[in-house]
C-alpha cells in the first residue's frame, strides 16, 4: 500500500506540525501495560514507538507534497521501520509477554502491508526459546 492510499484510508486531519509528536497506540488495539519488572523489553519499546509514530504520520492532512510526506516519514515512523526491517534483521528479541503480545498486534494490524512479519515472529519466538522447556 502506498502512503497516499494509507493516508486516504485513515481519515487524516491533524496539523502537520503536530504529527512529529508521539501519540497514543492505534485505535482498536488495546494497549499492553507491562508489569514494572518487564518494562525493559526492547522489542516492546521499539514497536510501541513505531506504532505511535505511524499513527502520527497517518493523521497528516491530505494534499501535501510527496517531498513533505517523505520528510514527515523520516521524522516519524521511518527510522523505527528501518530498525525493524533492517537486513540482517536487527529487531530485538522480546523479553516479556507484553512484547510478544505487541508483536502479535503489529503482525495482525499490518499484515500484507510490509515485509517484516518474519522479523517480528522471530522476535516473539526468541522469548519462548529463552525459557526452559
Amino acid at each position: 500500500m502506498n502512503r497516499r492510499a494509507l493516508l486516504s484510508s485513515t481519515g487524516a486531519g491533524m496539523a502537520l506540525g503536530f504529527c512529529a509528536a508521539v501519540v497514543a497506540a492505534a485505535p482498536g488495539c488495546a494497549p499492553v501495560e507491562a508489569p514494572a519488572a518487564e518494562r525493559t523489553d526492547p522489542a516492546l519499546d521499539l514497536l510501541t514507538t513505531y506504532r505511535a509514530q505511524m499513527e502520527a504520520f497517518n493523521n497528516t492532512p491530505t494534499g501535501i507534497s510527496d517531498e513533505d510526506l517523505n520528510a514527515l516519514r523520516d521524522q516519524t515512523w521511518g527510522p523505527f521501520f528501518e530498525e525493524i526491517n533492517a537486513e540482517p534483521h536487527k529487531m530485538p528479541a522480546c523479553t516479556s509477554l507484553a512484547g510478544v503480545a505487541m508483536v502479535l498486534r503489529v503482525v495482525l494490524a499490518e499484515q500484507n502491508l510490509y515485509d517484516f512479519d518474519e522479523a517480528l515472529v522471530r522476535s516473539a519466538l526468541a522469548f519462548f526459546d529463552a525459557r526452559p522447556a
